[in-house]
């Protein structure tokens, strides 16, 4: 029995059983719960702060994005152990690096000369900086990438459930071959996407945007407040940080203190500036389950030769 057959009957009543709106939240949250998780796995993987992860994360995928776009490399290098070579990797510099992440470029060039010194970041001889094949390579990379790929997958089959992707989509994503390492750019790729809509949640700050999903996340999962210690160890910031981030986010009415932790305000959550995040996090995230099906995120086909 294929996923679209076991998965369709449950997931047109449990979407049928749920209002628009709901279907609508349940969606958002399960996306930025995703995103998160995206970069925690990430963070975990070197036990990083938060900051020098999404550095990484930005510089390999300036690298590779151009890869799955362009139609002549398209399925190339798609399993896990065949990482897009370096003569193919496009060099990018810390200045472009700390705008597409919003960060101080001093900050961001400091992150970079760390990752440099661990050799998880070269110099281009023609200028910028690359993260080489040889790195993606590494055991604990292809770990990462395996883990990613197996979270896409239940993300896929949850926005299935959800009424989020079609029965088409799945059976299409059933019959392709599978390409994991493919899979794995598209979510990398997502990962970056989404960033800017959580970054302008908080007013244009990232690290507080984040928080404030992290946030939005924990009192939906709890179903109550979080604490700034959870908060702090999943998104590997030091506790003072992240009461800092909290106190700007209580400042701007996006979430408010009680005596045990913090909540997202319901009114800010409904209201016009993360609905605006949501259409755009949605925007990007369709790009992904149109890449996840391509790249046969639920596969029956063997792989290619």
């Amino acid at each position: 029995m294929s996923a679209a057959d076991s998965d369709s009957p449950q997931a047109s009543g449990r979407a049928n059983d749920m209002d628009a709106a709901e279907r609508r939240r349940r969606a958002f949250l399960l996306t930025l719960n995703f995103v998160l998780a995206q970069v925690e796995s990430a963070r975990r993987l070197d036990g990083d702060d938060l900051v020098t992860t999404l550095v990484f994360i930005a510089v390999t995928q300036a690298n590779v994005g151009h890869v799955d776009e362009d139609p002549a490399l398209f399925g190339l290098w798609g399993q896990l152990e065949q990482p897009v070579p370096d003569e193919l990797r496009r060099p990018v510099s810390g200045y472009a690096t700390a705008l597409a992440l919003g960060l101080p470029r001093e900050t961001v060039r400091r992150k970079i000369n760390g990752l440099m010194a661990r050799g998880l970041l070269l110099s281009a001889p023609g200028g910028g900086i690359y993260s080489p094949a040889a790195v993606l390579a590494h055991p604990g990379m292809m770990s990462y990438a395996h883990d990613a790929v197996a979270a896409a997958r239940a993300f896929f089959l949850r926005l299935h459930a959800l009424g989020e992707v079609t029965s088409q989509q799945v059976e299409e994503a059933e019959t392709r071959p599978a390409l994991p390492r493919m899979t794995a750019r598209a979510v990398t790729s997502f990962v970056m996407a989404a960033l800017e809509p959580i970054q302008r949640l908080a007013g244009g700050e990232l690290t507080t945007g984040l928080v404030l999903a992290a946030i939005a996340s924990a009192n939906a999962e709890l179903r109550g407040p979080v604490t700034a210690l959870a908060l702090s160890e999943r998104l590997g910031l030091a506790r003072e940080t992240t009461r800092r981030h909290v106190g700007r986010l209580t400042t701007q009415g996006l979430a408010a203190a009680t005596s045990r932790g913090v909540m997202a305000r319901p009114a800010v959550m409904e209201g016009a500036r993360v609905q605006g995040a949501y259409e755009r996090i949605c925007g990007r995230r369709d790009t992904l389950l149109q890449r996840l099906t391509l790249a046969g995120i639920l596969s029956r086909a063997p792989p290619p030769s």
